[in-house]
């Protein structure tokens, strides 16, 4: 949950910098995913600061495109849906596990559509692609 009255929230100015220098913690990890909804959500991993700071990006981002409604097919949620429905059809598909690996790694390129969305949920214990 959001809400401005969350307890963990502390008001901060920065936001989560998608192009992390070495020194920096990936962007990745400041958020978590609810894999049913696709919604994005603050890590429960984080210090209040860091939590404040995925909170504020996803918020003033409007990273969970709250204003379209879930069934415009340009919302967000939908678009990270339709990115594990391709994650599952390409590699169920087949029946060659190396062909499944390339084609998840492919998915997971920083550079590809929701890659971190693709890695959190490949790297979630008890999803169907731990193993691949």
């Amino acid at each position: 949950m959001l809400a401005a009255e969350d307890p963990r929230y502390t008001p901060v100015s920065e936001y989560v910098s998608p192009n992390a220098s070495a020194k920096q913690r990936p962007a990745s990890d400041f958020f978590s995913y609810d894999f049913d909804t696709g919604e994005i959500m603050p890590s429960d991993q984080l210090s209040s600061i860091e939590w404040s700071v995925a909170r504020r990006t996803i918020t003033d981002i409007d990273l969970n495109d709250s204003q379209l409604g879930e069934n415009d097919p340009n919302h967000l949620w939908r678009q990270r849906r339709a990115q594990l429905d391709l994650l599952r059809e390409a590699t169920i598909a087949h029946d060659d596990d190396e062909l499944a690996a390339m084609i998840v790694e492919d998915l997971m390129l920083p550079d590809s559509p929701f890659s971190s969305f693709v890695q959190a949920y490949v790297r979630t214990p008890g999803s169907e692609f731990a193993s691949v």
